[in-house]
């Protein structure tokens, strides 16, 4: 029976030090990490190319919305519209959640 424990203890530790993949791993969330930084510096283009990859990989409302403000600053109505209905669809999201009033 003590051993058991013993053996449950060793366990518990190495689960709780096995690295856990980050958000900031995901392949879309750099992206769009990458898009933020760019749209802040005024490099609406750049910004655009980074939100089309992140869109691209992770159709995510997160990356719809994204997507459509780049798209809006750069008067690409249409193509925002769509991208912004599409994030809008997913209330529920949390990023989309707490941006809703912005969005």
């Amino acid at each position: 029976m003590k051993l058991c424990r013993i053996a449950l203890v060793g366990i518990a530790a190495l689960l709780v030090m096995i690295e856990r993949p980050s958000v900031a791993a995901d392949p879309a969330e750099i992206l769009i990490r990458q898009g933020v930084e760019l749209r802040r510096s005024g490099k609406n283009e750049q910004a655009l190319e980074k939100f089309m990859q992140a869109y691209a990989t992770s159709h995510s409302p997160r990356s719809a919305a994204q997507l459509a403000l780049c798209e809006q600053s750069l008067q690409k109505w249409m193509d925002a519209e769509g991208h912004l209905t599409e994030a809008l669809e997913a209330p529920s999201d949390p990023w989309v959640n707490r941006n809703l009033d912005t969005l």
